[in-house]
């Protein structure tokens, strides 16, 4: 697939999820096959201010690329400006969000709230198009208020600004929560520009992947919540696709270094107390697919330094070296 000037190596991507895709987790994602990833969004204003706490939680590493930088913006000044940061940064890619539907961010005018507006988005669009050495791209919801969809004039609004690619997830921002996504709408988005159409939502195994595909046309699929603790679907979607046969997951010995090649990020990360507490939500999902996985996961709800998580690990799991769990 190509994104502008970008190529993307592939057809699936990852889908930028706030608390789970730093680092650690993106670079065991691109290990498994995913083409592009993309980080947690962040907003333009604080990117304009230059504050290093934003820098450190949109930090990558060199072996991301292709990697495209997240932002959210109402303005076009602003989005310009944090747009030029993006590419001081070194991204391959910037990202303007119009689908965060959390409520501050929504109260904000912000995220979600954007796909009210397809006028002002073509503006911010326009300007980030300006502002940039690297393609701009998209990612938007159906629309903001259940049952007005927007997306379909958003996108031809950003194609015609100079948007290379767009994402689309089809839901509103409000009441994003409880309503199915209607992949109708990354169909009739596909249908009505020419840039890249990357559909996103409601995939949960690898097998959705391949339906999404033939049911919206869409050029790529990006996977959010089914790739948090199984960043193999990666590997078995591709696969699924190529030979209609379904590769089993990994063994246990290979997820249980995943965990800890996880885990040893986020310590890298966020140091050793902030780093073991952000595993917690991690290992949960992890533990669904590892034997002594539910009482290791209760083991490690409350602990909060290295040695008392590895000791969790080999009790549970196995010696970090050895072949298999104890």
């Amino acid at each position: 697939m190509q994104i502008g000037s970008v190529t993307i190596p592939g057809n699936l991507t990852l889908a930028p999820m706030a608390a789970y895709t730093s680092w650690p987790f993106r670079r065991i994602c691109r290990r498994f096959g995913a083409a592009l990833v993309t980080t947690e969004v962040v907003k333009a204003r604080e990117l304009v201010r230059r504050m290093q706490a934003t820098y450190d939680y949109i930090a990558f590493k060199p072996d991301e690329h292709p990697i495209a930088g997240q932002f959210m913006s109402g303005d076009p000044d602003e989005a310009a400006e944090a747009t030029r940061v993006m590419n001081e940064l070194g991204f391959d890619m910037v990202d303007l969000n119009l689908g965060c539907p959390k409520r501050r961010v929504i109260g904000d005018g912000l995220g979600g709230a954007m796909m009210e507006f397809p006028e002002k988005v073509e503006q911010v669009v326009a300007a980030m198009v300006k502002a940039s050495r690297v393609p701009i791209t998209v990612k938007m919801r159906a629309g903001r208020w259940k049952g007005e969809v927007t997306a379909v004039e958003t996108a031809r609004r950003c194609e015609a600004a100079g948007a290379a690619a767009l994402c689309i997830h089809p839901r509103f921002s409000e009441g994003a929560a409880v309503a199915a996504p209607d992949w109708a709408v990354i169909a009739q988005v596909k249908q009505a520009v020419k840039i890249p159409v990357i559909g996103n939502g409601g995939i949960h195994i690898a097998a959705d992947v391949q339906k999404m595909f033939s049911e919206t046309g869409c050029d790529a699929v990006a996977i959010g919540q089914a790739a948090i603790g199984r960043p193999w679907i990666f590997r078995q979607a591709p696969a699924l696709i190529a030979t209609g046969l379904l590769p089993p997951p990994p063994a246990d010995e290979e997820i249980r270094a995943i965990l800890l090649e996880h885990y040893r990020g986020l310590v890298e990360l966020h140091g050793e107390r902030k780093g073991t507490v952000m595993m917690r939500k991690q290992s949960c999902h992890y533990s669904k697919v590892l034997a002594n996985g539910k009482p290791f996961n209760l083991a490690v709800q409350k602990l909060s330094n290295v040695t008392d998580y590895m000791a969790a690990v080999e009790k549970y799991l196995g010696a970090p070296n050895a072949p298999g769990p104890a």
